[in-house]
């Protein structure tokens, strides 16, 4: 990991994304780009004193004092941190602005929060955040709003949702990325979907539920020696139910520091897709998400 991109806007959330940027890029030895974007029709519509359209620099200009602020108490964090940052201030909507600023630097993880400032860019699922998910080419740490305070140092465990699919694999390759760094012990878990009450009496069969448990049970077994070779310390939970409860019951009970899935997956056991499983993660995890688009998708 040689860079991180962390886009702040201000906001306690966006702090919060800031700080777990800034202790991943201390840790891994990445330069962290600090980006505040501006989108100058956006904050002038939500102004309940819209400036004067024949006189735009009294909103300009303080628009610019206050992002140099926010630019001033983020490279300060980082500093103290030891940790190299840079600029980067974007103009547009924020979504298309970040991913924008992640093609030109090419960065290694972009970490952002859930939610953000109202005028100065909304960091939202279901906005920008989930925008930038959609998109982006490299993985994307969502820091969500009911995390717990900034916890420093190393990642003690990560809790990696698996279902065989190309996504997921990336996910589970990126943890183990993160583990050899961070010497974090990564938990694969696999969800057996709860059988949909539609389906006929040969799918819910007792033949049927035993089909997907041993496969359910071969995808752990793959999947843990993928990322034992590749040097992970290994755990792994097997757990039927609603994907997003069991995802979620599962990062607790392995007391996971971060959750890390893929965003498209294969249907059946199961099927991450953002509106759905990711998204139902995003909203409720207290720890932050990492979500890994699947290329080309």
């Amino acid at each position: 990991m040689k860079r991180i991109l962390v886009p702040v806007d201000g906001s306690d959330i966006a702090t919060k994304a800031l700080d777990f940027g800034i202790e991943r890029a201390k840790l891994h030895g990445a330069q962290l780009t600090i980006a505040f974007s501006m989108n100058i029709v956006q904050i002038a519509a939500s102004s309940e004193e819209p400036a004067d359209v024949t006189d735009p620099r009294p909103l300009l200009d303080a628009l610019e004092k206050e992002a140099n602020a926010i630019f001033a108490s983020a490279e300060e964090r980082a500093k103290r941190a030891g940790v190299v940052a840079e600029r980067a201030e974007l103009e547009g909507s924020p979504a298309s602005a970040i991913l924008t600023e992640a093609q030109s630097i090419c960065p290694d993880l972009i970490v952002m929060g859930t939610h953000g400032r109202r005028g100065f860019e909304r960091f939202a699922v279901g906005s920008t955040a989930e925008d930038v998910i959609r998109a982006s080419s490299v993985p994307v740490f969502v820091v969500p709003k009911r995390a717990d305070k900034r916890r420093t140092g190393p990642l003690t465990r990560a809790l990696v949702a698996v279902d065989g699919s190309p996504a997921a694999e990336l996910a589970l390759r990126f943890a183990c990325d993160l583990a050899r760094a961070e010497g974090t012990r990564v938990t694969l878990c696999v969800v057996i979907d709860e059988v949909d009450s539609r389906w006929d009496d040969l799918d819910r069969s007792e033949f049927l539920e035993v089909e997907k448990k041993k496969h359910a049970k071969r995808l752990l077994d793959e999947s843990k020696a993928l990322a034992q070779s590749l040097g992970a310390d290994v755990a792994t939970s097997l757990r039927q139910g609603k994907a997003a409860d069991e995802i979620l019951a599962a990062a607790a009970g392995a007391e996971a520091d971060c959750i890390m899935m893929g965003t498209h997956g294969r249907a059946g056991i199961p099927r991450f897709i953002l509106g759905s499983v990711a998204e139902g993660v995003l909203r409720a995890s207290t720890v932050p998400v990492c979500a890994i688009r699947q290329r080309g998708a």
